[in-house]
Formats: structure tokens, C-alpha cells, sequence
């Protein structure tokens, strides 16, 4: 199929060049590459028989792409032993795919020494025969350009790097007369593509044109949908959420978001040493976050990591470094999973571009040559990040470079995994003013709002995705400070001034009676603001809409009485089973849930959901088998009807903690996650039964009376568009339905939604989503269920009064935002809903729904 060649049965470890050339494609799995000569043949050289399915498993390669090689070169070092034991075949082919290129071919038999032995002759083609020249295979297109603010910088760059990985053919993006490799997120923002620039996709391999007319069109959507996100977000404010400072902040009478002017008694510039007794310091830095905080210094001091520079063992180092990987992938699915569930979807881009990162050819490459010198596995690792770090760095775009912290990030991420150190946690005091040399994106996710009042770098930018975390947090935080700020002692008092970009060190009576005046003043002015939150949400003509909370851990139900939730939507029960060596037992879950609903208070539903795990969401002590694409397989439900165990104790877990409660407790529900079939409900439902039955025949012989069982709803979510297309059926036999838009419009859509080339094409109002909404309302309403909506969507306002119009009754999010969405459903008219609904339905793109929207003002 692929051309004439020669096969050989290697005695050796190491595939030698058989030719001089350069390397015109070596393949992600590492098994095959492909060299040109300068005549402009091609040659493939295959080790072994569906060895692509070791995805680089016992292969090293000691080249790049574009690399000169001479004959006699190591191309690639492989373990014979684990590819006789796993993959069909060692035997390795050399092939020229030029066939129509060679008129005569003579191929060597029997014994020969690589590097010394001709294996092949072969004779160009006469003259007027077809002639393969390197630029037969190459093509370019038309020039693209650049027109969105902050030009090529991470997110567009990971959506066309992931783009590009999916062909085979070698694709680079001009600008000018450099270029980079457009499979490297790394190499692309090295570019420093910016606003006006045009450039160019150039392809080369047998896929290439089907490559550039792939993925030029997405290269262009993704750039014009950044540039839409650009210009719409606030100034300062990369992550475009256009969310409101936290009022849970403001109730803590911590920090303030207003104006600041006159705190400081003199103008910033860390001009009086640090430390000294009684003396008031100015340290001047950027303002990554707003706000005002006052609090007490603690120092997050980097931990060092040790290890050993070289080995004598490339093979095992190159295995090691590959599951490091592997397993920091899995953390950063689940950030990325836990992420787009509890907090806005630009945060959860930040882990989707990092795990982009893990991929990235340029860094992968330069730490496998640097252990096939002998560099240990640690080693080489951390000399490649720190390279392309650096290079980042020292780009003169502020944006890209701030994007060294992700790099470094990712970096001690996988270094931890190689020396066998736990996931850095943080363990910061209540009342913090955090300062540290650096924060990554990784350790902002893991600040605790309820301890830190503010964080002062000397490293960092204001575009860092650090920055972007800190704003979603609403923390008050500085970034590019004197290094200086490294010195102060920890439990000194301080003031974070973050909108004068100011931290004052040791204030005067006067400064703090100032600060906390002004935080007063902020604290009342958002009471104002949210004094309305536990007043039910009515449209102006008098339709009622139920507004509750999505929580995913105990402490989030704290805030739902002051964010004014009428019960619990969705309790993500995940927070029970992670970060521990072993699933949680009956009696654990059963005091957990009862502490919940006696928080949620008597008549508020409470809406337990049964572990939703799987590849995507993975624990420690339930191994799972490698899947190609785990939103396809073991997921939700299956995971429980695969583990019947896990899901029994949980189920029984719910409902002896609904036999235990009062009479006035909330209503308690249980909710199967990822249910796509009648038979998987069934199946599901078939397990709820026993145990129920179970446990009034356990209550039964315990007293003479006859057991009165609590009524507990079960229902399921709709995430899957085959449940939307049967709501009909469905609805003959649940309680409820619950539409989780994040997964459907994923479904639906065929867009990985950690995937961020589909970032911004993953529209929730999409037609297709609204018509799978409209109809899993219909089938509910047959059977007089209750439909609810606890995905993104629900808090999105452009999809509110859709949503009202179409029928849905009740909405889940996330508890900050409930003041806001019962405001904005007071605003409302159903009637108007109603209308706006039946013209979406009309609607043939997301762009015509979106324009309705704004049409109406919304």
C-alpha cells in the first residue's frame, strides 16, 4: 500500500539512517519516520507491526523534524523486548513511497550490518516519468490575517496546535521570514504573532492538503471568535467573564473594589528598607486583581526538588518521563472537569491550554534527545522547560510572555510526578496576605477565598492566567513588586491597595482606620446590592421561576441562605470520593448528606447526584482501563452499573439519611448522571429499588410497627441528545429531569469541551440545543415532570429568558451568581420569554439566536 522497500528483522536496538537526509516527518507514536533526500525522495522507515498502538511506549527518538541526519545516524532507539511482547511484530520496513519516482529497485536478502550493509538500490525514473520533487507534497495558503487585539497568544495558539495534530503531514505558520511549528503551542507563541500581522500555513506530507483546507477555516473561526471575546471583555480583564466582584467577599468585610485614592500616605516605591521596626513601606507593583484588603503577611516559600542529572538506563528514563505525563494529563483533566462544573469556563481553559502543553512536540522532543545523551528523565524534562520558558519570557509581548509561569507550571507539575512528590497543596492561615516570588496557575486554583484577603508577586503580569484566577476570585492582588516583598516577615500587618497597585507594609493607626472605613463602606453598599437575594424570583407578569445552587462540597452551603438559594440543584457528590486512597463508606456518605440537608434548611429540595466519574474524571483507587476517548465510555452511570458496590453504598447512604431526618427536612432526590439508554435508567433504577427494599426489610425487623419509608424522587440528567430525542419515554418513568447543557451541547455538537480548538464554537444556544431543550420540555410536560437546568447555560443572562420561554421551571447555579439571575428574572416578562423562545426555535446558526437576544436588549 504505501510503496517498495525492504523488511528487516532487527538483532539491534537503535534504527539507524540508511541514507543522508533530513527528517521530513516523524510520527507522534515515535515507531515510524520519514526522511527526504535532497533528490526529493521519500523514505519511510517502520519499526515493527501495530506498534502504534504502544503510543510511543519502548521507542526513543534521537531526532526532530527538520533535522540533517547522515547514514549510520541513530534515528531511534527502541526496547526489543517490550515490542516482541506487546506489539504483533518487530519486523521493520524501509519503503519508498515514491514509487512512480523509481524505475528499478534491487533489494538486498539475508544477513546485513546496519550502517555498513546496502539493503537497496534504486534507479531514478526516465525522463518524462512522473518526477516526485519535495514541493509536489507541500502547499500553502492564502494569507491569513491577524486582526483580534492580543494577537496569537495561548488560547487561539492551543486551538491550532490541536488542530494540526491531527494530521500527519508536517505543518508550519509563517510570518515574515519566521516561522514555527504549528503543532508546538510553545513554538507558536515564540512567533509573537500580533494585530496586523499576516501569515501562512504551510503543509508538506500525503494529508497536507486535506490538512490546510481543514483546518484554515476552524485557524480563522477561532481567530475571529477570539477577537469577538477581545474586544467584549473589560479593560484589564483577559477572561472576558464580565462577572461581578464576589459579595461574598464584601459580607466578610475583607476586601473592597472601589476606588482607594488618598490611602496611602505617600506615594508608592518601596523606598524605606523592609523589616524595619514600626516603619510604614510602599512597595509599588501592577494591579492583576482589584480591590482593597487588609490582612497579615505569609510567605509561600518554593519547594526545592532534587534529582539526579544522568543515567545509564535512556529506555526506562524515556518510560518514566512518558508516564509523569500521563499522569499529569489526568490531574489537569480533572482541574479542567472541576473547574468548568464550580467557576466560569475561561478559568477551566487555563487547564485545557496546559494539557496542550504536555503534547507539545518542541518540549517533548528536546527532553527525549537530552535523555538519549544520558540525561536523566527529571533532568532533561526541567531543561526543556526552563529553555522554552525562557524564551517565552523574553518576548516583547507582555501576553505571551506572561505565559512562562504556564509553562513552569506544567514543568513542576510533571517533575513532582517523576520524583514521586504529592500535588503541591496549600496551606494558607485565615486573614493572609499571601506574597510569593511566583503563584501558578495550578496553586490559584487551590487558594481558599474563605482564608486569603490578597496575594502580592514579584513575578507575574497582569495578563498571567494567575491574574485571570485571582479576578474570578475576586482577591485583591499585585503582581511585578519589588523582590523585596520577599523579605517581610510573616504576621506583619499589611494592606493590599491592589487598585493603586500598592502594598503597604506595617500601616499607621491612621492608614488602617482608613482602609477598614472604606471596606465598611463597600460591604454596606454590596448588602444593598444582594438585599433582595432571598426574595423569590417572578418575572414582571407574574411567572414564578425557582432559583437553586449547584454545590460541590459542604462548605458551599454556608452561602446559600445569604445568596437567597431555594435548595440545592445539583450536589455533585464527587467531593466524597477524590483527593483519598479509598471510596468513602455507607457511614461516611450518610452523616455527610444529613449535615447538607439540615444546612439547606426544611422545605428546600436537596438533589444528591451519584458519582459522575470516569476517564475524564479519574480517582486514585478505581482504576479504569486506557480509553481513546473516555466521553465515550466508561462514564456516570456506567461507571456505578460496572461497580455495582460503589453505587449500592452510596444509594443505600441516601436513603438512610432520608429515614433519619424530620418531617420538615428538605425533600431529598436522587439524581443518575450520563444515563443514555432506557435500559441503563432501568438498570439504575433496578438497584435503587433493592436497596429500598433492602432497608425496609432491615426497618421491619427492627420494630413491630410498619416501616414508613421517606418518598425519595429519582431522576436522571440530560446530557446525552438521545435522551432529549425519548423525554417522552423517559418521562413515563422518572421523577425529574435535570438538562446538564454542558455535556449535551458537547454531544451534540461532536466538540470535546476540553478540547480548546472547539472552545468557542461549543455554543449553548446553539438551534440544536435549544430544539433538544424544547423537546425534552414536551415530553416532561405530558406527565406533569419537572424540568430543570443546572449547566453553564443557566447562568448565562443572553440565555435566560430562552430558557423561561421554553418552559424550564427551574434553574441550578452556581451560589454567587443566584442574586444576579433572580435580578435578571425580575426584569423579565414571561410573554416576552415565550416570543423570544418561539423565534430561537426559528433560528437556523448560534450567530442568529445570539442577535435575537441583543435584538431585545438582554
Amino acid at each position: 500500500m504505501l510503496g517498495d522497500g525492504v523488511a528487516l528483522d532487527p538483532s539491534s536496538n537503535a534504527l539507524l539512517a540508511p541514507c543522508d537526509a533530513s527528517v521530513a516527518h516523524l510520527h507522534d507514536a515515535y515507531h515510524a519516520i520519514t526522511l527526504q533526500t535532497e533528490s526529493g525522495l521519500h523514505v519511510l522507515l517502520h519499526i515493527g507491526i501495530d506498534t502504534v498502538q504502544l503510543k510511543g511506549e519502548g521507542f526513543l527518538p534521537h531526532v526532530a523534524v527538520g533535522q540533517a541526519v547522515k547514514a549510520g545516524d541513530i534515528l531511534i532507539e527502541f526496547d526489543p523486548t517490550y515490542i516482541r511482547t506487546h506489539a504483533r511484530s518487530l519486523l521493520t520496513a524501509i519503503v519508498i513511497s515514491d514509487a512512480e519516482s523509481v524505475s528499478d529497485l534491487k533489494v538486498a536478502t539475508g544477513q546485513v550490518t546496519a550502517g555498513r550493509d546496502i539493503v537497496l538500490q534504486l534507479r531514478a525514473a526516465a525522463a518524462g516519468q512522473k518526477e516526485v520533487t519535495p514541493s509536489s507534497s507541500q502547499y500553502t495558503s492564502d494569507l491569513i490575517s491577524i486582526a483580534n487585539p492580543a494577537g496569537l497568544h495561548a488560547r487561539p495558539a492551543a486551538a491550532l496546535a490541536s488542530a494540526t495534530r491531527q494530521f500527519t503531514a508536517s505543518i508550519t505558520l509563517r510570518r515574515g521570514t519566521g516561522q514555527a511549528n504549528a503543532k508546538s503551542v510553545v513554538s507558536l507563541m515564540q512567533l509573537d504573532v500580533r494585530q496586523g500581522d499576516q501569515v501562512q500555513l504551510i503543509a508538506s506530507g500525503d494529508d497536507a492538503k486535506h490538512a490546510i483546507d481543514t483546518v484554515v477555516p476552524q485557524f480563522e473561526k477561532t481567530l475571529r471568535d477570539a477577537s469577538q471575546q477581545e474586544r467584549a471583555t473589560a479593560p484589564g480583564r483577559e477572561d472576558g467573564s464580565g462577572r461581578e466582584p464576589d459579595p461574598d467577599t464584601a459580607a466578610r468585610g475583607e476586601t473592597e473594589h472601589s476606588s482607594t485614592a488618598g490611602l496611602a500616605d505617600e506615594q508608592p516605591g518601596s523606598h524605606i528598607s523592609a523589616g524595619a521596626s514600626g516603619d510604614v513601606v510602599d512597595f509599588a507593583g501592577k494591579t492583576a486583581s482589584s480591590g482593597l484588603a487588609l490582612g497579615t503577611v505569609f510567605q509561600l516559600r518554593r519547594q526545592n526538588l532534587v534529582w539526579p542529572e544522568s543515567t545509564d538506563n535512556p529506555l526506562a528514563e524515556q518510560r518514566q518521563l512518558d508516564r509523569a505525563i500521563e499522569r499529569a494529563r489526568t490531574t489537569l483533566q480533572a482541574l479542567h472537569a472541576r473547574l468548568s462544573e464550580r467557576a466560569d469556563p475561561h478559568q477551566a481553559d487555563i487547564f485545557a491550554a496546559q494539557q496542550e502543553i504536555l503534547d507539545d512536540p518542541d518540549i517533548t522532543d528536546m527532553a527525549r534527545r537530552a535523555i538519549g545523551h544520558g540525561k536523566s528523565a527529571a533532568s532533561a524534562w526541567h531543561a526543556s522547560i526552563s529553555h522554552h520558558a525562557g524564551q517565552l519570557a523574553q518576548l516583547d509581548n507582555e501576553l505571551l510572555a506572561a505565559r512562562a509561569s504556564d509553562l513552569r507550571d506544567v514543568g513542576e507539575r510533571v517533575t513532582r510526578h517523576l520524583m514521586g512528590h504529592a500535588e503541591g497543596q496549600l496551606d494558607v492561615p485565615d486573614g493572609a496576605i499571601l506574597i510569593a516570588e511566583e503563584l501558578t496557575p495550578s496553586q490559584a486554583s487551590l487558594l481558599d477565598r474563605g482564608h486569603i484577603r490578597g496575594f502580592c508577586t514579584s513575578l507575574g503580569t497582569p495578563n498571567s492566567h494567575v491574574a485571570i484566577l485571582a479576578r474570578s476570585l475576586g482577591v485583591p492582588a499585585i503582581v511585578a513588586m519589588d523582590a523585596r516583598v520577599l523579605d517581610v516577615a510573616d504576621g506583619t500587618t499589611a494592606i493590599v491597595d491592589a487598585d493603586r497597585a500598592t502594598l503597604i507594609i506595617s500601616p499607621s493607626e491612621q492608614q488602617i482606620a482608613r482602609c477598614q472605613e472604606r471596606i465598611e463602606a463597600s460591604t454596606v453598599a454590596r448588602k444593598e446590592v444582594i438585599a433582595r437575594a432571598a426574595e423569590p424570583a417572578e418575572t414582571r407578569d407574574g411567572h414564578r421561576i425557582k432559583v437553586l445552587a449547584n454545590i460541590s462540597h459542604e462548605s458551599d452551603v454556608e452561602q446559600m441562605s445569604a445568596h437567597g438559594a431555594e435548595g440545592v440543584g445539583l450536589l455533585r457528590s464527587e467531593f466524597l470520593f477524590v483527593d483519598r486512597s479509598s471510596a468513602p463508606d455507607e457511614v461516611e456518605q450518610k452523616r455527610v448528606y444529613q449535615d447538607i440537608a439540615t444546612a439547606v434548611g426544611p422545605g428546600r429540595p436537596l438533589v444528591v447526584r451519584t458519582l459522575d466519574v470516569g476517564g475524564d474524571k479519574p480517582l486514585a483507587y478505581l482504576p479504569m482501563r486506557y480509553e481513546e476517548n473516555p466521553f465515550l465510555g466508561e462514564r456516570g452511570i456506567r461507571v456505578g452499573l460496572k461497580r455495582p458496590h460503589i453505587l449500592r453504598a452510596q444509594l443505600r447512604a441516601i436513603l438512610s439519611a432520608a429515614c433519619t431526618m424530620a418531617t420538615d427536612s428538605p425533600p431529598l432526590k436522587v439524581m443518575f448522571p450520563m444515563i443514555a439508554t432506557v435500559d441503563e435508567w432501568r438498570a439504575a433504577k433496578a438497584i435503587f429499588d433493592a436497596e429500598r427494599a433492602t432497608l425496609a426489610a432491615q426497618m421491619k425487623a427492627n420494630t413491630s410497627e410498619k416501616p414508613v419509608l421517606p418518598q425519595v424522587q429519582v431522576g436522571i440528567m440530560v446530557e446525552v441528545p438521545a435522551v432529549a430525542i425519548l423525554a417522552e419515554a423517559f418521562a413515563r418513568e422518572v421523577d425529574f429531569f435535570s438538562i446538564g447543557t454542558n455535556d449535551l451541547s458537547q454531544y451534540t455538537l461532536a466538540m470535546d469541551r476540553g478540547n480548546p480548538a472547539f472552545s468557542a464554537q461549543l455554543e449553548g444556544l446553539a438551534p440544536s440545543i435549544i430544539h433538544l431543550i424544547a423537546r425534552t420540555v414536551a415530553g416532561a410536560r405530558k406527565y406533569d415532570k419537572g424540568v430543570s437546568v443546572c449547566g453553564n447555560i443557566a447562568s448565562d443572562p443572553h440565555a435566560l429568558p430562552i430558557l423561561v420561554g421554553l418552559g424550564i421551571t427551574e434553574l441550578s447555579v452556581d451560589v454567587r451568581s443566584i442574586p444576579r439571575i433572580k435580578q435578571e428574572l425580575r426584569n423579565m416578562a414571561f410573554a416576552e420569554c415565550e416570543a423570544m423562545a418561539e423565534k430561537a426555535l426559528q433560528a437556523a446558526t448560534s450567530a442568529e439566536v445570539r442577535a435575537l437576544v441583543a435584538e431585545h436588549g438582554v
